[in-house]
């Protein structure tokens, strides 16, 4: 389920190299789709911070902020799309994957939920996956527009995720725990055919907390990894450029 920091290193939306050199009109398209999420997302953190501080609590974070949210997440829906028509270098399982993950939480979860909107988890889990998206979202503009990504930028791209990702799945578990009463009361996202159960809502998710007891630790030490080695090519190709230039004859 979580997606938070760093694990979305080559997200469909992200600008490779690929997309870079990709056409005009496609290289307009995806900028205009990731200024777009940016914006978004900046909203979303501004909106709910300002709303746990003018309310002194999380319990009106959700009603402001959840429009803006859940506009930035039916967008990412688009990521599946880029991939299957190859605009970046994601492959469409690990767009599946990501976009899907998030939406379980936030669609599947927390919106047919209302009991759970007040919840502290909520703010944290809006404020996690913005801070998220929005040392990543900056990179891929930068790339689209072929200027350099500042080197703390890309240090900030590969290092939020220490503290975002740890934040982002403890939201998300506490999200799905709040809601977890409700939706085994309630029957919310059961599904009966002919007066048998034939899919069980409250099990599936008692199965995903159950799950980021092995993905929690696998993802965070991936992208340990991921950190090590993009920041030391970071760092030999800062090196190579202080480099002097030999001088010709």
């Amino acid at each position: 389920m979580a997606d938070t920091g760093q694990e979305r290193k080559e997200a469909p939306h992200a600008t490779t190299d690929k997309s870079s050199q990709a056409p005009q009109a496609q290289r307009a398209y995806l900028l205009i789709y990731n200024v777009a999420q940016l914006v978004l997302y900046t909203v979303v953190l501004c909106v709910s911070i300002g709303s746990a501080v003018a309310f002194r609590s999380a319990s009106r974070v959700f009603e402001h902020a959840s429009p803006f949210l859940s506009a930035a997440q039916y967008l990412a829906y688009l990521e599946i799309g880029h991939a299957l028509l190859g605009f970046a270098g994601s492959s469409v399982k690990a767009a599946c994957i990501q976009v899907l993950g998030r939406n379980l939480v936030y669609f599947g979860v927390l919106m047919c939920v209302p009991e759970a909107y007040s919840s502290p988890f909520v703010l944290l889990l809006f404020v996690s996956w913005a801070l998220a998206d929005l040392v990543r979202f900056p990179v891929y503009v930068l790339k689209l527009l072929q200027v350099e990504c500042p080197s703390w930028l890309n240090w900030l791209r590969y290092s939020a995720f220490l503290l975002l990702y740890p934040s982002g799945i403890s939201a998300e578990i506490g999200v799905v725990v709040v809601s977890l009463p409700y939706i085994k009361q309630s029957r919310v996202n059961f599904v009966s055919l002919g007066g048998t159960l034939i899919f069980n809502f409250y099990i599936f998710c008692l199965c995903g907390l159950a799950s980021y007891a092995y993905f929690g630790p696998t993802m965070y030490m991936y992208m340990l990894k991921q950190r090590k080695r993009n920041l030391s090519l970071s760092g030999r190709d800062a090196t190579k450029n202080k480099e002097p230039k030999p001088k010709s004859g």
